[in-house]
């Protein structure tokens, strides 16, 4: 299943309903867009600054 990961603005808040759509407008495979939304703090990273999967 298609899992979006975000972190927002600070202060900003953003419904899980709203980030769906908002994906689902740009993804061109309607099975490839997300079917549920993970909002985190920071993106991990690994010492290297690239973006750090599966953690």
């Amino acid at each position: 299943m298609p899992v979006a990961y975000v972190t927002l603005t600070p202060g900003a808040t953003a419904a899980e309903n709203d980030l769906l759509g908002w994906a689902a407008d740009r993804v061109l495979e309607h099975a490839a867009a997300p079917k549920a939304v993970t909002v985190l703090y920071a993106l991990p990273v690994t010492a290297a600054l690239t973006f750090k999967g599966n953690s």
